[in-house]
């Protein structure tokens, strides 16, 4: 109960006079003791006209507090573990449990108490386990269970038994957001779950083919390519798309090396939210073998010409046509951690907290190597007839 001044009173037993009400006060952290003496008196009279509200536990018992509301009436924390054959007046009653770590309490139940019976409650409580999880190395990256945000750094909780979801938010600093990871809570039983952060990986030029191509248009796009639209600074990657002389140009990198399964990373540190309409920036795999696709992969951010389109990026698989190869998203405002994760027979994209898995007939096959564009849809400008830049930090993989 709460701390402070309390009064204790005693009802009416057959053949007994109750005890005088006693003032007792409740300290903090402590246990308050009193005793009821009753005294012998044959021919006392008890209380007529009352009910018995008893509760047990089925399961278990565990140390819940008890609560009990009378009609419409403000709830009252009645007793802990159970209820010994409580007299209440005759009439409708809630009877309510608190919460107890490592359990998953009974709803509430309503009852109705009849005067001269007995009502039993009987609550079944059902055993949780834990979930630990860590990031590795320790970060301030927010950890989702189930899509709810629960805390930073890591989570030491109980949970309900069975399948959940732990995702992992952005951390400054890195750019390997871990992969969301499905797992399985059993009754007593602890599971520990780790998400490892990967470092920013600069981005230097000598990985990477610049595409040039300022006198003919070619794809994506088809567009103008410039290597003076491409540079590497402290800050990261610049990928921009400027005006020369009335004639628009785009930017691109093209890997060296080729890859297969695994994670494949970038962050972003500018914002990719407010686009112009035409506008898209690619982060994907390509490889020049026409099969499966072209082995092509995709993020991109982009409203595709639709300025009033809610949503301004989308995960792709190709062909981006079949039904079921790609979904759309919200990419938000500043840096962005985005990955995919290649596995046999799936691609798992991630873009901040927001999540999507393919597993349709066309994943392809390894191998592959990465690029990355800022280019112009179908070659349009602008509408606002502007530059535009991103700043790509960092970009790694690791390997399946």
């Amino acid at each position: 109960v709460a701390v402070g001044p309390h009064t204790v009173c005693y009802g009416k037993v057959a053949t007994f006079d109750p005890p005088p009400c006693q003032s007792i006060t409740v300290t903090a952290g402590t246990l308050t003791a009193t005793t009821g003496t009753f005294t012998s008196h044959p021919g006392a009279l008890g209380q007529s006209g009352v009910g018995l509200l008893r509760v047990t536990q089925a399961s278990s018992p565990v140390p819940t507090q008890i609560s009990i509301q009378a009609g419409a009436g403000t709830p009252y924390i009645a007793d802990s573990w159970g209820l010994n054959w409580l007299e209440l007046a005759p009439g409708s009653y809630t009877v309510s449990f608190s919460h107890v770590q490592g359990w998953t309490e009974p709803p509430p139940q309503t009852v109705t108490v009849s005067a001269g019976t007995t009502t039993t409650v009987t609550a079944t409580f059902t055993q949780r386990g834990e979930l630990h999880v860590f990031t590795s190395p320790p970060v301030a990256g927010t950890v989702f269970v189930d899509g709810i945000p629960r805390d930073d750094w890591g989570v030491f909780t109980d949970l309900p038994t069975g399948s959940h979801t732990v995702c992992f938010g952005q951390a400054t600093g890195f750019a390997n957001t871990p992969a969301c990871q499905t797992i399985i809570i059993n009754a007593g039983l602890e599971t520990d779950v780790t998400g490892n952060y990967g470092p920013v990986a600069s981005i230097t030029l000598a990985d990477w083919q610049v595409v040039d191509s300022p006198n003919a248009p070619v794809d994506a796009g088809p567009n103008y390519w410039s290597a003076n639209n491409v540079w590497v600074d402290q800050a990261g990657l610049h990928l921009t798309v400027t005006n020369v002389a009335g004639r628009w140009y785009c930017a691109a990198v093209v890997s060296n090396s080729m890859y297969g399964y695994g994670t494949y990373s970038w962050r972003v540190s500018s914002p990719i939210n407010n686009f112009d309409p035409n506008i898209v920036l690619g982060l994907f795999t390509w490889n020049d073998d026409p099969a499966y696709h072209n082995r092509e992969i995709d993020f991109e951010a982009s409203r595709w010409g639709d300025a009033s389109d809610p949503t301004n990026a989308q995960f792709v698989v190709q062909p981006w046509q079949t039904p079921g190869n790609f979904t759309r998203i919200t990419a938000t405002g500043g840096p962005s951690n985005i990955s995919f994760t290649w596995k046999p027979g799936s691609v798992t994209f991630h873009y901040n907290n927001q999540t999507w898995t393919y597993t349709g007939p066309d994943v392809p096959l390894p191998y592959t190597g990465v690029q990355m564009n800022l280019y112009l849809m179908n070659g349009l400008a602008p509408t606002d007839n502007r530059p535009a830049e991103v700043i790509v930090s960092g970009f790694s993989f690791t390997p399946y």
